[in-house]
């Protein structure tokens, strides 16, 4: 701001003298410091439209690089929200999986609750049997003991029953 008043301190400065005296020397010195002051306004609006030139050349640049950045950016968000959507539906299908692997495993371990019980019953039907067929086996064994020595005894006494007659 203060180089504004020093623009027009020389000009102030010259009207004043002008106020109080008219000569041709001080309207020249008028006319001089107009024609200055008019060469640094035009100086200065070539400077302010080189300035504005260069900051706007500056803009175009920098909007043609957030314009590829928000290009780039939206992309990204695309992928993202897409990834999203597929990690979504793979989870949705892991839990579904899940459950039905869940269910599975329970039918499964119902299954196997049903058969171990029949097991257990097949398992005590056998003993049972087994203990059973122990108990014939060893009346069977005594009385093949008994026959043997039925037979033997009566082996003996046919034979002796033959010597005598």
């Amino acid at each position: 701001m203060e180089s504004k008043h020093a623009l027009f301190k020389p000009l102030i400065n010259a009207l004043t003298q002008l106020a109080s005296k008219v000569d041709n020397k001080s309207i020249i010195k008028i006319l001089e410091l107009l024609a200055q002051i008019r060469q640094q306004l035009v100086a200065s609006r070539a400077s302010l439209l080189a300035t504005e030139e260069k900051q706007a050349a500056n803009w175009e640049v920098q909007s043609g690089h957030l314009t590829e950045e928000h290009k780039r950016l939206a992309e990204r968000k695309a992928f993202l929200e897409n990834s999203i959507v597929q990690f979504k539906v793979t989870i949705q299908e892991a839990v579904e999986d899940l459950e039905d692997q869940t269910l599975f495993l329970e039918d499964a371990e119902d299954s196997l609750a049903i058969q171990e019980r029949w097991a257990a019953e097949q398992e005590s039907q056998y003993e049972a049997q087994t203990f059973e067929r122990e108990q014939q086996l060893e009346v069977v064994e005594r009385l093949q003991e008994v026959l043997t020595q039925k037979v033997s005894a009566a082996s003996e006494f046919l034979q002796v029953r033959e010597e005598v007659f």
